[in-house]
């Protein structure tokens, strides 16, 4: 009851600061409002934007290039360039004096997404709670219970070493540039807070401040309702003499189909002859199936993309490739990303047993019909053997744009599902992640299936685990990327029936 009369005290607050000619818009007004002030960017924002697309990294430095030194010369009397160009050259010595390591640093700025909560959850802790070190600055998201309980620190005049002891607290880390917004908190107060922290419905707030100004703003986090992605499950086996699509509706909490048909490709059988993979070839907006035949070929790996926008009825594309067959095991494992950025989806073929000791990536460009080699290198990892113990599945770990490898381990030595990921900036040399996760070890056979997506929309990758074989059908759980798989999204039945633990369905996400 309390909660609730303090959050109707900071209503009425924020009612009372506002003149009565800039009351609030009714609801359609409220909705245009904020679509415009979503495609209108600050000044700022599209300094960021334009600046960042030439940021490299050399001797561990972020650096401009060529081309961004020029548009920075271009744009120097603007304001908001030569705040970037003071706050790279800070973060540049906060590089060489290790106050911010380099891995920590994000080159690519998400957007300010609404913290997005699906319709059948109800919490009081609604928002973000994470800390992003880009190079322009840093941003602090805290959630709604966070908020309050730094809203009552600052009114019961908390000083700045209690700020940084609760921030730390929040965000389960030990930082001191975490620390250093504490003293501008302080100074802020709890009214500006309190007043950010209404206007967006009691959805948490986010701080922002640039390296060279450290002048620390407050924004409301403002909820928003999403549902999550689509499934696409390939039914390779079931009708007789072809190959099916159907696709788990996401708004549905997968308890229905968006999409259910036969295709003009044959049956393609319960074992690994056939893999299937996800991406937008045709450039339509819709994400086509990339049918991938291993053997059987006229001496070649084949690629057969089936298109999404014709409802899956229509080839887009079936050629040979460089890659000589690949088997009927798994040893061989394919996805899709734009490995060159040339918006084209490119195909990443991954060797488990390489001949190195390695597992090796091999990438063959899109936009030439996979008839040149983007990138073949051994990784990191040793080999990873033919069976279903290890799966591999490529995104973008860490915001950088470059598609990263993620490897999941099904029977790790920690008993769970451990997840590795390999970052692709470094040619898959470097680890960027490894850790065990919450969900139990799944085996070496295809009972458990794995795909990646962004479930709760917070820009970071999170893990769909799919058992095929769970209770009463197949079940779905989703880890969440922001806490590095240690936290639950959702686990729900879904409307698949039982899909066994061979290869006879194979499964994707419809946004990767």
């Amino acid at each position: 009851m309390s909660r609730l009369i303090h959050r109707l005290c900071l209503v009425l607050l924020c009612c009372c600061l506002i003149p009565l000619s800039a009351a609030p818009a009714r609801a359609s007004e409220r909705s245009s409002q904020l679509q415009a002030a979503a495609v209108k960017k600050s000044p700022q924002e599209r300094a960021i934007a334009d600046l960042e697309q030439h940021l490299q990294v050399a001797d561990g430095q972020i650096v401009l290039s060529a081309a961004g030194r020029s548009r920075l010369r271009q744009h120097m009397e603007d304001p908001a360039y030569g705040d970037l160009s003071g706050s790279l050259t800070l973060l540049n010595e906060h590089l060489r004096a290790g106050t911010v390591q380099l891995s920590d640093v994000l080159l690519h700025t998400t957007p300010n997404d609404r913290p997005n909560i699906p319709p059948a959850i109800n919490t009081s802790c609604i928002g973000q709670t994470k800390f992003n070190t880009y190079w322009w600055g840093v941003r602090l998201y805290i959630n709604a219970c966070y908020t309050d309980q730094l809203i009552t620190l600052l009114q019961q005049s908390a000083d700045a070493v209690t700020i940084c002891a609760n921030l730390s607290m929040f965000l389960g880390l030990t930082s001191g540039i975490l620390c250093r917004l504490a003293a501008p908190l302080v100074r802020m107060g709890a009214e500006q807070i309190a007043i950010a922290q209404a206007q967006g419905g009691f959805s948490g707030v986010y701080f922002e401040a640039s390296w060279l100004a450290w002048a620390v703003s407050v924004h409301p986090q403002e909820r928003a309702v999403f549902y999550p992605h689509d499934i696409v499950v390939l039914k390779k086996q079931l009708t007789p003499g072809t190959t099916e699509v159907h696709t788990l509706k996401g708004s549905s909490f997968y308890q229905g189909w968006q999409i259910e048909v036969a295709t003009p490709l044959e049956r393609t059988g319960t074992d690994d002859a056939w893999d299937f993979a996800v991406g937008d070839y045709s450039n339509s907006g819709d994400q086509d199936v990339f049918a991938i035949k291993k053997i059987n070929t006229a001496g070649t790996t084949e690629v057969h993309i089936l298109n999404a926008h014709h409802n899956y009825q229509r080839w887009e594309l079936e050629v040979p490739t460089l890659l000589p067959p690949t088997g009927s095991d798994n040893q061989w494992t394919f996805g899709v990303a734009d490995y060159n950025r040339d918006n084209t989806p490119d195909l990443y073929a991954i060797n488990k047993v390489g001949a190195l000791g390695r597992t090796e990536v091999h990438i063959l460009s899109g936009r030439e019909h996979f008839q040149r080699w983007l990138q073949r290198i051994p990784t990191a990892l040793p080999n990873t053997g033919s069976d279903h113990q290890w799966e591999f599945r490529i995104a973008d770990y860490n915001g950088d744009t470059v598609p990263d490898l993620y490897a999941i381990n099904k029977d790790g030595a920690s008993g769970s599902t451990e997840i590795t990921v390999l970052d692709g900036a470094s040619q898959f040399q470097t680890v960027s992640l490894q850790t065990s996760t919450l969900l139990q070890a799944t085996g070496s056979d295809n009972r458990w299936a794995f795909v990646l997506g962004d479930y709760n929309r917070d820009a970071q990758i999170d893990l769909y685990a799919i058992d095929k074989q769970g209770l009463g059908g197949t079940m779905i759980y989703v880890l969440d990327g922001a806490s590095q798989f240690q936290q639950w999204l959702m686990s729900t039945g879904s409307i698949l029936e039982s899909a066994g633990s061979d290869s006879g369905y194979d499964f994707a996400s419809s946004t990767p």
